[in-house]
């Protein structure tokens, strides 16, 4: 059985906002054909997110990573009462994602990061965001810390920059102390590279 494009199966009914302080929240309503043929209503609530960029310093010549900390509610309102781990990150602005990346590593970290590596361009959860995270992989040494980084202040930042070994950030993983998805993907990933 030949099955149409999925642009060809889906029509877009009706998009309501539900939300629009931080992020947008819509309310889109589609008719769907499925693989089969049948056709059904459905309706899904989507976060419009705009893509974002992340990033994992490595110093090779001393096998450690920059990661930071912070308050994620709805982390802390699930119970996690720590801060959460995890690789640098921010929201592409007017500008591509490298440049993205080096701005939040100096906002964020307050070093300056070279040798960008594309790991990958990924939709963490898509069943409800839009937001794609372009994740690298990047080079520093403790020359490169130009600032003193800890985030925007005035976009509510209080961010901990944290250097590790690299083999104790991993190790974290399986301890459960580090779980954002981003962060997972990046360590892994360098594991495999070294």
């Amino acid at each position: 059985m030949s099955v149409k494009p999925l642009k060809d199966r889906v029509t877009l009914v009706s998009s309501e906002v539900l939300a629009d302080d931080w992020v947008p929240l819509v309310k889109h309503t589609i008719d769907y054909e499925r693989r089969d043929g049948r056709r059904e209503r459905l309706t899904r609530e989507v976060y419009n997110r705009p893509d974002a960029c992340a990033v994992l310093p490595y110093d090779s010549a001393r096998g450690t990573v920059l990661l930071i900390r912070q308050l994620r509610l709805p982390v802390f309102m699930k119970g996690d009462e720590e801060p959460m781990w995890e690789a640098c990150a921010g929201v592409i602005e007017d500008e591509d994602p490298q440049e993205a990346t080096r701005r939040e590593a100096m906002e964020e970290l307050g070093y300056q990061v070279h040798d960008l590596h594309l790991v990958t361009a990924m939709y963490a959860s898509p069943a409800s965001f839009g937001e794609r995270v372009w994740c690298y992989t990047a080079s520093y040494k403790p020359s490169d810390k130009v600032a003193s980084g800890g985030g925007a202040s005035d976009e509510g930042e209080d961010i901990e920059v944290v250097e590790l070994p690299f083999e104790d950030a991993y190790g974290r993983i399986a301890t459960g102390e580090i779980t954002d998805a981003k962060t997972v993907l990046l360590l892994q990933h360098l594991k495999l590279s070294l």
